[in-house]
């Protein structure tokens, strides 16, 4: 996977910090532990967080609110998204961090951008990728070419 990715950019560092911003503004114990940011492809910058529920299944993840958002927008070009998670109170570790999506959001971002950076962090570092090289052997409808 080294080979399919790729630096940030000063933009990048920035949807972070956005995302950042938006948890620590909107962190509520189990309820909201998770943010996202996503830029489009004219510069736009939407954000979202986890909604989480009694029942776990019906929780959203920030990701697909984020996107949710911006598609209520009008926005259908991705350039750019990422998801971070705000640690709890009692944790040893304060910092609010980079996570991969999971697996459903990863099916969520390729269905609407196959060709969008997710920025993640690999190693240790934080890097970004396709969100189509998170996801091989796609699902697909028959007749239906969905992500670009």
């Amino acid at each position: 996977m080294h080979d399919l990715l790729h630096p940030l950019t000063d933009a990048d560092v920035e949807l972070i910090e956005i995302a950042k911003n938006k948890i620590k503004q909107r962190y509520r114990r189990r309820w909201h532990q998770l943010a996202a940011a996503m830029r489009t492809k004219d510069g736009k910058i939407y954000t979202g967080i986890h909604i989480d529920a009694y029942v776990s299944s019906l929780a959203v993840c920030a990701e697909q609110v984020t996107l949710g958002t911006a598609l209520t927008e009008g926005e259908v070009d991705i350039d750019t998204i990422v998801a971070v998670r705000h640690p709890k109170p009692e944790s040893e570790d304060p910092e609010v961090r980079v996570v991969t999506p999971c697996g459903r959001c990863r099916e969520m971002i390729c269905d609407y951008g196959k060709d969008a950076w997710v920025i993640i962090s690999h190693e240790g570092q934080l890097m970004k990728t396709k969100a189509i090289n998170m996801l091989p052997e796609k699902y697909y409808l028959p007749g239906i070419n969905k992500g670009n």
